[in-house]
């Protein structure tokens, strides 16, 4: 949590000790840490990964349709399962009139 609110992300908790941005967006803990890997000069690749790169016994980097890509660390975003009980559900957000 003290990560988070470094970055500028002032957090609450919930019942069942979960932890969410006081904005409730999402975007907000999105935002910060790119903000934060871009003063770390952290290239950011948005690629569909088909396979890992696999040297040494450790991840060397990934196969994707747009080429190979090596690097000293790898860090694969991949999602997760909806959890219905928080309000998830996989469908994407409806669209609010302003």
């Amino acid at each position: 949590m003290a990560f988070f609110e470094s970055l500028g992300v002032p957090l609450k908790t919930e019942r069942g000790r979960r932890v969410f941005p006081v904005s409730d967006k999402a975007a907000d803990i999105v935002n910060a840490l790119v903000k934060r890997l871009d003063e770390l000069n952290v290239e950011i690749k948005r690629e569909n990964v088909r396979s890992l790169i696999i040297e040494d016994g450790a991840c060397k980097g990934v196969n994707t349709r747009n080429g190979q890509f090596y690097a000293k660390a790898v860090l694969l975003a991949t999602g997760g399962a909806s959890y219905p009980k928080t309000g998830s559900d996989r469908r994407p957000p409806r669209k609010r009139a302003v």
